[in-house]
């Protein structure tokens, strides 16, 4: 999961490139057509998805190699350094998130993902593009088990320092790849969004 996430996030950021988005919509392909194909996965099928998920792995390292990561990594690292949380469940948490405030930027960076999801894009705008391709995100995080808010890892809001967590996400490394940078309030509304 980690690996698709942090692939389909490398083409909405600042530094992604031709060689960077091939990947990220290879790849797109390659999962909608081993989740619609394997609905109901026996063995066989489980490592026909291993191999499929190796490559993904591969092909994720090399577009964010070349393009760089943004904000979902920048707001997942605090949330793994503060309460210890996998970094691949959070960043799947906070894709969606994230990547509507993207949409508002830069909606035609979706339509190639959108397409490669299995959206017919010829005469769609790219704001219907960008949904659609939240959407399958959504669908593909609720498919493998990805919680939807901080309360089922066991974080309390009452006890969720979101100032603290929102500064040092606009101070990480990863912020500056991201189409645009997000105030410290805009930050504490993403994170409020997990709750």
């Amino acid at each position: 999961m980690q690996a698709t996430l942090r692939l389909l996030n490398t083409i909405f950021l600042t530094a992604s490139n031709a060689t960077s988005s091939a990947m990220v919509t290879a790849t797109a392909s390659m999962f909608t057509y081993a989740l619609n194909k394997y609905d109901n996965p026996t063995k066989a099928v489980y490592g026909r998805l291993f191999c499929w998920g190796k490559n993904a792995i591969f092909l994720g390292g090399m577009a964010f190699n070349n393009a760089g990561l943004g904000y979902v990594h920048s707001m997942a690292h605090q949330l793994g350094a503060v309460y210890n949380l996998p970094h691949g469940v959070c960043c799947a948490m906070l894709l969606p998130v994230v990547e509507r405030e993207n949409a508002k930027r830069v909606p035609a960076a979706f339509r190639d993902v959108a397409k490669a999801l299995g959206l017919h894009t010829e005469g769609k705008t790219d704001q219907e593009c960008a949904d659609y391709a939240i959407s399958e995100i959504e669908k593909l995080s609720e498919t493998v088990g990805i919680p939807k808010k901080l309360t089922e890892l066991d974080i309390k809001e009452e006890e969720f320092d979101f100032e603290y967590l929102s500064k040092n996400a606009l101070i990480d490394a990863c912020a500056p790849g991201n189409p645009f940078m997000p105030t410290l309030e805009e930050t504490i509304a993403f994170y409020k969004e997990l709750f």
